[in-house]
């Protein structure tokens, strides 16, 4: 496999959760359940709080606030750049 598809990487990909900063409640085949968010292969296709592992390495907060969730389920659209939200301690 070439470099160039290696970063590509693959369009089913979800991160292994014991490298990931939040811990794991559960698991399946496509998908890891991060108490109350999702990394899944489907992403938005898979409901709400679903996230493609690209759209979780594109933000730097996980879940999305609901309003931002509503449109992302609205339009179909996906995370794709930095997301920032304020914090309650902002």
């Amino acid at each position: 496999m070439s470099v160039q598809d290696q970063r590509a990487g693959c369009d089913r990909h979800i991160f292994r959760p014991d490298l990931m900063a939040e811990e794991a409640a559960d698991a399946g085949t496509d998908w890891v359940d991060y108490g109350g968010w999702f990394n899944h292969c489907d992403g938005a296709a898979a409901g709400r709080h679903c996230y493609t592992s690209q759209e979780i390495a594109a933000s730097d907060v996980m879940p999305l606030e609901e309003d931002a969730e509503d449109v992302r389920q609205t339009f179909g659209a996906t995370v794709g750049g930095n997301v920032k939200t304020e914090s309650a301690d902002d």
